[in-house]
C-alpha cells in the first residue's frame, strides 16, 4: 500500500508546462509549440487526481464530499478572482457587443462549460488571432479538467468497490478516447481540440500511471540509475521537441499529442533521477509550479486586454510587462487568497459557491445586455462601430439543414434549380442579400433553391483547406440537381504572401471549374472584396481606461492601393475564368466608385464588419452585384 508523498519535481514539471504556454501566447515566434504545455498539464492532473483517489480508496477513507470540497477549495478562489477582474476590466474597456460576448463566456465558465461555449462561437479558433481578443479564451482547458473531475471519480469508485477490472477500464477508455481524437481531428477538428471525449486520454495516461504506482505498483527495482536517467532524458526530449518543432499549423492534438504527453508521463515515472532532482526540483522551478494555476489564469486576460487596447502590434516592453505582472498577481493570489482559503474548514465552500452563483447571475445579465459597459454612453460613431462589429447574419434562421457526408450545409427555398454558394466566410457574408432576393415577390427568384456549403477559413479548392469538407462539397456540387455553382473566398489570404503553393492552388481551382463546366454547370467566380487596414471599424477606436474614448474613420480609401496589391492575384483569377468560361463577379466595381473604395455609407455607418468582411446590413441593401446570380433563373 502506497501513500502520497510530496514530489517537488512535479511542481517543476508544472513550471515547464505553464512557461511553455505563456511563451507561446506572448512570444509565439520564440516557442511555436508552447501550446503543448496544456497537454502536459492534463497528464499531471490525471496523475495527481488519480493518486488522491487511489490512495484514499486503498486506505478506506475516500468519500465524495471530501473530494469535491478539496476540488472547490483548489479551483474556485483563483478562478473567482479572475472572473471578477475580467468583468470589471471589460466594463471599462469593451464595446457593448464585446461585453455581451464576455458575459456569455463568463456565464459558461461558472458552469464548467467554457469549452462548449467556445465551440459554439463561430468566431473562435484557438490558433487564430481572433482568439487574442477574447479575455477568457484560455478557460477551455480548465473546463475540460472540471468535467473530468465530475465523472471520473464516480467511475473509479464503482469499479474499485466491486474489485472489477479498474485497469482494464482505464486502458479501454484511453484507447477509445485516443481513437476519437484521431477520428475527430479531420472530421471535426474544433471539437477534437476543445472537448473532453477526445482529450480525456491525456488525463488517463496520468491516471494509469497513478494506478501502477499506488494500486498495483510496477517493480522497477531492476532498473539501475543510468536506465532511470535515460527515461527522464527521453521524457524531456519528447517535450522539448514538441515545444520547439510544433507550430499553430500542426494537426493537433491527433498523433502529435503523443510526444508531449508520453514525455510528461516518462518524467512522472522518473522520480529521483538527476534531471528531476536537480532541474525540476530546483527551488525556482518549484516556486513557479506552485503558482502555476493562478499564473495560467492571469496571463491571458492581461495579454488579451493589452491587445484590445493597443492593437495587434504589442511592443516587446509591453509583452514583458504582461509577463512580470502575471507573476506578481499570481504570487499575490497564491499567498493572500489561495493558501489562506485552503486552510479553512469545509464550510468555506458555501461562500465560494454563493459568489460563483452571483457571478453566474451577473454574467447572464451582461450577456443579455441588461448590464452595459461604460462605452454604451459614448460617441455615436462608437455605437455605429460596435453595431458594425456585431453585424453578421449567417447562418440565418430561415435555413434548412442539409447533411452531406456528415457536413451540415444550409438550404433555403423549394425551387427546382439548385444554386450552391461554395466557399469560406467571404461567401457566408453574402447570405443576407440572397435571403432578401429569395423573399422577393418576383417569381424569378422563388424558382430557385440555394445551398450554402461553407466553412470559415477553408479555401474551396480540392486538396486545400479542410480536405474532407471540400471533398464533400465538391461531390455535392457535381450532383445533377445542382445547376449553378458560386465560388468565393478570401482569395487574398490563400493565394498571396509567403505561400509556396499558390501556383498549385490556381491549377486546382482551374481544374475544379473545368470539371464543373463539363457537367454543364453555370459557374460564377466572385473576386475578393477590397481590403485595406483602415476599413476595420474596431481598429479605429482609441480606447482609454479613465479618459473619454476617441474614434475617427475616413469615409473611403484610394482604389489604386487595392488594385496595386491585388493585381497579380486578380489577373490569375480572370485568366482562369476566361479559360474555363466562368462568369466573373467583381465587387470592386460597386464598392470602389469614382476611384475611392467606400468605408462608410452615406449615413456614416461602417460598411465593413472587420478588415475582411462586409456588414450584413450593407450586403442586404447594397450588394446588387450578386443579383445576377439568381435573376437569370426565369
Amino acid at each position: 500500500m502506497h501513500t502520497i508523498n510530496y514530489r517537488p519535481d512535479i511542481d517543476g514539471l508544472r513550471a515547464f508546462a505553464v512557461l511553455s504556454v505563456i511563451a507561446f501566447h506572448i512570444f509565439p515566434e520564440l516557442l511555436p509549440g508552447g501550446f503543448i504545455g496544456v497537454d502536459v498539464f492534463f497528464v499531471i492532473s490525471g496523475y495527481l487526481i488519480s493518486a488522491i483517489i487511489f490512495s484514499d480508496l486503498q486506505n478506506n477513507k475516500f468519500n465524495f464530499s471530501d473530494f469535491y470540497v478539496r476540488r472547490i477549495k483548489r479551483i474556485f478562489p483563483a478562478l473567482l478572482v479572475i472572473l471578477m477582474f475580467v468583468l470589471i476590466a471589460g466594463w471599462l474597456i469593451l464595446l457593448p457587443s464585446e461585453y455581451s460576448s464576455l458575459g456569455k463566456i463568463t456565464n459558461a465558465a461558472t458552469s464548467f462549460l467554457a469549452n462548449l461555449s467556445m465551440y459554439n462561437d463561430r468566431a473562435f479558433a484557438y490558433f487564430e488571432t481572433s482568439s487574442d481578443y477574447k479575455p477568457l479564451a484560455h478557460l477551455w482547458s480548465l473546463s475540460v479538467e472540471e468535467q473530468f473531475y465530475i465523472f471520473y471519480p464516480i467511475c473509479i469508485f464503482v469499479l474499485y468497490k466491486i474489485r472489477s477490472y479498474t485497469l482494464h477500464f482505464l486502458l479501454l477508455a484511453l484507447v477509445l478516447s485516443f481513437s476519437l481524437n484521431i477520428f475527430n481531428l479531420t472530421k471535426n477538428p474544433k471539437a477534437c481540440f476543445l472537448f473532453l471525449p477526445s482529450r480525456s486520454w491525456e488525463l488517463l495516461l496520468g491516471a494509469i500511471l497513478a494506478y501502477l504506482t499506488f494500486v498495483k505498483p510496477l517493480n522497477l527495482s531492476f532498473l539501475r540509475d543510468p536506465a532511470r536517467n535515460l527515461i527522464s532524458i527521453v521524457g524531456i526530449s519528447l517535450m522539448l521537441f514538441a515545444v520547439l518543432s510544433f507550430d499553430d499549423k500542426a494537426p493537433f492534438p491527433g498523433w502529435l499529442a503523443l510526444l508531449p504527453t508520453l514525455g510528461a508521463t516518462l518524467m512522472l515515472c522518473s522520480r529521483n533521477t538527476w534531471l528531476n532532482r536537480v532541474v525540476f526540483a530546483h527551488p525556482t522551478a518549484v516556486w513557479i509550479g506552485l503558482i502555476s494555476y493562478p499564473l495560467y489564469l492571469w496571463h491571458w486576460p492581461l495579454f488579451s486586454f493589452a491587445r484590445i487596447l493597443q492593437g495587434d502590434d504589442l511592443s516587446v516592453s509591453t509583452r514583458l510587462i504582461i509577463i512580470v505582472s502575471s507573476f506578481v498577481l499570481a504570487a499575490i493570489t497564491t499567498l493572500l487568497i489561495e493558501r489562506p482559503l485552503r486552510k479553512q474548514p469545509a464550510r468555506i465552500i458555501y461562500p465560494l459557491i454563493i459568489l460563483m452563483l452571483v457571478i453566474f447571475a451577473a454574467s447572464l445579465a451582461i450577456k443579455r445586455m441588461y448590464i452595459e459597459p461604460k462605452s454604451a454612453a459614448m460617441d455615436p460613431l462608437i455605437q455605429k462601430i460596435d453595431a458594425a462589429n456585431n453585424d453578421w447574419q449567417y447562418p440565418g434562421k430561415t435555413f434548412e439543414a442539409l447533411n452531406q457526408d456528415k457536413f451540415p450545409f444550409n438550404r433555403y427555398g423549394q425551387g427546382k434549380d439548385v444554386t450552391v454558394f461554395f466557399g469560406d466566410s467571404n461567401i457566408e457574408q453574402y447570405w443576407p442579400r440572397i435571403e432578401k432576393l429569395m423573399q422577393d415577390s418576383s417569381e424569378r427568384y422563388k424558382a430557385n433553391t440555394v445551398v450554402f456549403a461553407t466553412r470559415g477559413g477553408s479555401m474551396p479548392v480540392p486538396g486545400y483547406g479542410d480536405a474532407e469538407f471540400v471533398s464533400a462539397a465538391v461531390d455535392y456540387i457535381k450532383s445533377p440537381e445542382v445547376k449553378t455553382v458560386v465560388l468565393g473566398a478570401q482569395w487574398m489570404g490563400y493565394l498571396t504572401g509567403k505561400d509556396d503553393h499558390s501556383s498549385e492552388k490556381y491549377a486546382a481551382l482551374k481544374t475544379l471549374i473545368t470539371d464543373l463546366k463539363r457537367l454543364n454547370k453555370t459557374v460564377y467566380l466572385i473576386l475578393n472584396i477590397p481590403i485595406e487596414l483602415s476599413q476595420s471599424p474596431s481598429g479605429k477606436i482609441r480606447r482609454k481606461l479613465f479618459k473619454p474614448w476617441q474614434a475617427a474613420m475616413a469615409p473611403s480609401f484610394n482604389k489604386q492601393l487595392w488594385l496595386s496589391e491585388s493585381r497579380a492575384m486578380t489577373a490569375n483569377l480572370l485568366d482562369i475564368a476566361s479559360t474555363t468560361g466562368a462568369i466573373v463577379i467583381d465587387p470592386v466595381q460597386q464598392l470602389c466608385p469614382q476611384g475611392q473604395c467606400i468605408i462608410l455609407d452615406s449615413e456614416g455607418n461602417p460598411c465593413y464588419k472587420d478588415m475582411a468582411h462586409l456588414t450584413a446590413s450593407y450586403v442586404r441593401e447594397k450588394a446588387g452585384f450578386l443579383d445576377q446570380i439568381l435573376a437569370l433563373k426565369e
